[in-house]
């Protein structure tokens, strides 16, 4: 046998195939679509990193309020309203100076829940 024709002269049918192009814009959308998704994916794993590092950051301060109320025979509440009004003020600072306060907020916040605590558990209370 050699290769090439074999001899057939029939006719041969076409097949029912429809040419499909993909214009660019297609392709470019398509691409946009999985970039999406991949930034999508890295924004929850982001969010989910964050979350453990502020509860890490909860728990430190937490401990260092514990620490410090204990050393310096502190009121706990008294101690944590202090510590407030000084996130408070240095987060103004910050934002009269053009500069993200976020820490000092983040800050403030945790200080605030431990506040609350602290005075749910007074026994003035």
């Amino acid at each position: 046998l050699e290769a090439g024709d074999v001899g057939r002269r029939e006719e041969r049918e076409a097949l029912d195939v429809v040419p499909v192009r993909v214009a660019d814009e297609q392709v470019d959308a398509a691409r946009a679509v999985l970039e999406e998704l991949d930034a999508q994916a890295a924004l929850d794993k982001a969010i989910a990193i964050a979350k453990r590092v502020l509860v890490r950051a909860h728990n430190i301060l937490a401990r260092q309020v514990d620490v410090i109320v204990e050393a310096a025979d502190l009121d706990r509440t008294r101690f944590l309203m202090w510590q407030l009004a000084y996130l408070g003020l240095s987060s103004a600072w910050f934002l009269d100076i053009d500069v993200d306060p976020v820490s000092d907020l983040t800050l403030a916040g945790f200080a605030a829940e431990l506040l609350d605590e602290a005075r749910a558990s007074s026994p003035e209370n």
